[in-house]
């Protein structure tokens, strides 16, 4: 897209015109999704929805005049799309890093300290049954691929073949997702 093409593209999104936008949706949709999937282990749900993501970005950036010149829509669309792609493994594995931090520095910290006060214990306890009370609201597939991962201590590799996941690429998006999930009805279930 040339300057004028983006200047017309931000001035119909400005007044509510969204069919250029609509177009260029439609238009690279297949070829982004099907290359996050086939090229980069990604499911398909995580696919669309990161696309969607960055045609938000996409539009953002026309919107804003970030973006004064294109030599490939299709390109930029999908190196978007890549990118956060990429940025969500990262999250999911520093989230992941210091799940296991807290859960092994809590642990240790009970295990060398016989003196640990009533109220440390119980409010221990309480999380504990906060925790077991989430886990037991989320879906199956999160349940099992969190029991897989976290208690039975497999590789990724090994609970995609477990369970049927296409790779271990999926494993690690879905174990993120329940990890969130999880920490989201922990949140809800302590504001009760």
């Amino acid at each position: 897209m040339v300057e004028k093409e983006l200047l017309e593209l931000r001035t119909a999104l400005v007044n509510g015109d969204n069919s250029s936008l609509a177009f260029i949706f439609d238009e690279h949709a297949d070829f982004c999704i099907e290359n996050l999937v086939h090229k980069n282990g990604c499911s398909r749900q995580d696919a669309e929805d990161i696309f969607v993501d960055s045609m938000l970005i996409f539009r953002e950036n026309v919107l804003s005049g970030k973006i004064t010149y294109l030599t490939n829509v299709r390109n930029y669309v999908y190196t978007t799309c890549k990118n956060q792609y990429l940025a969500n493994l990262q999250k999911s594995s520093s989230r992941e890093k210091k799940l296991r931090e807290i859960v092994g520095n809590e642990e240790q910290h009970i295990s060398e300290n016989p003196l640990i006060k009533d109220e440390e214990a119980s409010e221990k306890e309480k999380m504990m049954q906060l925790a077991n009370e989430a886990f037991g609201l989320l879906n199956e597939k999160c349940k099992t691929v969190l029991n897989l991962f976290y208690i039975q201590k497999l590789s990724l590799k090994e609970i995609a073949e477990k369970t049927g996941i296409s790779n271990a690429g999926v494993v690690k998006t879905n174990k993120y997702r329940c990890l969130g999930k999880l920490s989201k009805l922990i949140d809800q279930l302590k504001s009760k």
